[in-house]
């Protein structure tokens, strides 16, 4: 690993290494393509050992319901504007990605329940935000400052918790992340001039007969299958009658033999009960299978049409793809594609429209087809959750800075104070550097300055403007977790002048460990409540205790009915001061759990055996004061939740 940082860190003198340098880097470089993917592997290791330990966040379970909704509309049962709350207004992909992958986690991986599964995935668009760091990272310095800057933003306790519990400011983080990278390389590989039609037939010319003739067959069949899926339906109603004639002993003798392994307990299931879920399998599936054929067409198409001329169009594809999802995510993603576009216009000029036609198009049909919500008036309801999340207000108590307010009347500071509270110091300093070294256009000359201008926007922008007066902000800044990443991409240059500083590469690895104990630290001492952290200018954890938030999302309330199961008497009652969902799958059968009881007026109602309190803006100090303590959970030496005895 030493050999592969060693590229970024430092020229090293030749009779250190005894090669010359162009020997030297291309040996670096052979290094780093090896090492890299085990890096990455080792990551996934790490999260499927982690995943198990993290409780329920407040938010996952209106999720989870949320992916399921929607499922039952892509199978053409549920109305698309029929959702749980105000649900319809969010992008369902990701949720719907992840309710469909976790099944299969959970039948091939280890021995996890539903929510360690689902918490690995969302781990896994973490690591697609860390990718897309290091792709950034390793345009404005070298490979080993791009992985020192990586590693940093990879052992932030802040975002390390959130990876594993955060079912959507995460996701969001991640694909907000990879448009932007997708963007910023497409800008940057476009070749003068562009690619015209004597390109195209030339490398259409160039391809293999078989690829050209795989890519008509392909084309022609997607064509077919979509017609199928969606209009005509045939397979449908072939696979009801196949069904019916297995149900009843009238198939062939192979398709008898087949239902009935498929269903031993035939007779205990009517035939509409298995005409409906061959239905359900049906128009599930078809959109797996319609995206496997235009990912097909894709990879041939990018076979035929492949070299220098065409990397940046391909580039420009994946951005609309990747702009369209996340905004299937979280319709903010608009302001990717806006700094994107705003970079292509600057470094392509007039040369920039087909390219922008294309990326916005391609974001279009994303976007509508992965969010059911905008299906029969796509405009007028894209509008519409425009203005709502403009103007969308939760209204709650929060704590910060000693005193509890309002969401909408926090300070302006609440933002920007809360990440540089919760940011590691080294992150914070080698972050701040390097945008002085970007932005005076020190140590990064291969950069233009559109994109130095576009990051510093990206990171900036979105924290300016939540910061206006009037604006509704919470739960710490975990809704700007996707600002972030360039924070870490600006601290690249740092490293990479620290270590040209420093010149020897034993001296730069030590250097690089010592910015990372912060994080690493916080990480190993909070888990897994590591979203907690706070950084040494408010005295850590303790210091923050009583002045500012901690588990506000009700992590340990895991932790904590686990405990009580042990201790409760029989059928006992437990009230609690917020939703109980996230207690149900670790209670007690015999519990009698009554959520919401946020006032101690509310809780004596409920004449409950225990009352348990989330810390949320000092609330164990406001409901059923001066009551015993049953169970406690602690992080950083404080208390995060307490359950009281009541009777």
């Amino acid at each position: 690993m030493a050999q592969v940082m060693t590229a970024g860190m430092t020229e090293a003198a030749p009779e250190e290494s005894g090669q010359p340098p162009a020997a030297r880097a291309a040996l670096t470089r052979r290094a780093s393509g090896a090492v890299l993917p085990i890096l990455f592997f080792g990551l996934l290791l790490l999260g499927a050992v982690l995943a198990p330990d993290y409780g329920k966040s407040w938010d996952e379970y209106v999720h989870i319901v949320y992916a399921e909704q929607t499922l039952e509309t892509y199978e053409g049962v549920r109305a698309p504007t029929d959702t749980l709350f105000n649900l319809r207004y969010y992008g369902p992909l990701f949720s719907v990605g992840v309710e469909s992958v976790r099944g299969i986690l959970q039948r091939i991986g280890p021995e996890w329940d539903q929510a360690a599964a689902r918490h690995f995935v969302y781990y896994l668009s973490f690591l697609v935000g860390l990718t897309s760091v290091y792709l950034l990272a390793v345009r404005w310095a070298g490979r080993g400052a791009a992985l020192a800057a990586s590693a940093l933003f990879l052992t932030q306790p802040v975002i390390f918790g959130h990876a594993f519990m955060n079912p959507k400011d995460v996701p969001f983080m991640g694909f907000f992340a990879a448009s932007m990278c997708a963007g910023i390389y497409a800008a940057s590989a476009f070749r003068s001039p562009l690619p015209g039609k004597r390109e195209v037939a030339a490398a259409w010319r160039a391809a293999p007969r078989w690829v050209r003739m795989a890519l008509i067959a392909i084309l022609g069949v997607t064509v077919l299958a979509l017609l199928e899926f969606f209009v005509w339906k045939g397979l449908l109603a072939e696979g009801r009658r196949l069904v019916s004639a297995a149900y009843n002993g009238t198939g062939s003798p192979l398709l008898n033999r087949l239902f009935d392994v498929i269903a031993q307990d035939a007779h205990k299931t009517s035939l509409d009960a298995y005409l409906a879920k061959a239905e359900s399998a049906y128009l599930r599936l078809r959109w797996l299978a319609a995206l496997g054929l235009v990912g097909l067409a894709a990879v041939l198409s990018r076979r035929v049409l492949r070299g220098n001329p065409f990397q940046g169009w391909w580039l420009v594809v994946m951005a609309g793809v990747l702009l369209g999802g996340t905004t299937a995510i979280r319709i903010q993603a608009l302001f990717a594609g806006i700094l994107t576009s705003l970079l292509l216009v600057v470094i392509l000029r007039r040369r920039a429209f087909w390219p922008l036609v294309v990326y916005w198009a391609l974001a279009a049909v994303v976007t509508y087809v992965g969010w059911p919500f905008l299906w029969g008036a796509p405009l007028p309801r894209f509008l519409e959750t425009l203005e709502l999340m403009r103007s969308f207000g939760w209204g709650g108590e929060v704590l910060y800075a000693g005193k509890v307010y309002y969401s909408v009347d926090l300070p302006w500071s609440y933002l920007p104070h809360l990440m540089l509270l919760q940011l590691t110091i080294p992150a914070l300093v080698l972050g701040a550097a390097g945008a002085v070294l970007a932005l005076a256009r020190r140590g990064v000359a291969s950069v233009g300055t559109a994109e130095r201008l576009v990051l510093a926007a990206w990171l900036a922008a979105p924290v300016v403007y939540l910061s206006l007066p009037g604006m509704d902000t919470y739960d710490n800044f975990r809704q700007v977790l996707f600002v972030l990443p360039p924070l870490f991409v600006f601290a690249a240059p740092a490293f990479q002048a620290l270590f040209d500083r420093i010149r020897l590469s034993s001296l730069s690895v030590a250097a690089c460990a010592v910015c990372l104990v912060p994080g690493v630290w916080g990480i190993i001492s909070l888990h897994p409540y590591e979203y907690i952290y706070y950084n040494a200018l408010v005295g850590g954890v303790a210091g923050a205790y009583r002045n500012y938030e901690l588990d506000y999302w009700c992590l340990s309330a895991r932790q904590a009915i686990l405990r009580l199961n042990d201790i409760a008497a029989p059928g006992a009652r437990l009230a609690v001061n917020k939703d109980s969902d996230q207690l149900i799958p670790y209670a007690r059968e015999d519990f009698v759990i009554l959520p919401d009881r946020d006032s101690t007026e509310l809780a004596k109602a409920a004449d409950p055996d225990y009352m348990m309190v989330c810390s949320r803006a000092n609330s164990d100090l406001m409901i059923l004061p001066g009551r015993d303590i049953a169970v406690e959970v602690t992080a950083g030496g404080v208390p995060i939740l307490t359950i009281k005895q009541v009777k």
